[in-house]
């Protein structure tokens, strides 16, 4: 998270890169074997945009992930 809202990081070939994650709505959350899953739904200009956030096992727990996400609703 930044000033600017939640990011989502990863890496790409030649180096670490970031997206702002779209305004939350609605977050749902799916508890698989290997990894659970956060079912996102957008808010304000992103509304009707729906996308899913895979988190590992060893990762931070999907509730608390979930809460974050939605504290940062736009209004």
């Amino acid at each position: 998270f930044t000033c600017d809202g939640p990011r989502f990081l990863y890496r790409s070939l030649l180096r670490p890169r970031s997206v702002t994650l779209p305004a939350v709505s609605d977050v749902r959350v799916r508890s698989g074997l290997v990894t659970d899953a956060l079912d996102v739904r957008g808010n304000g200009a992103a509304a009707g945009r729906a996308y899913t956030i895979f988190l590992l096992k060893d990762g931070p727990s999907p509730h608390i992930a979930a809460a974050e996400l939605t504290s940062h609703r736009e209004s």
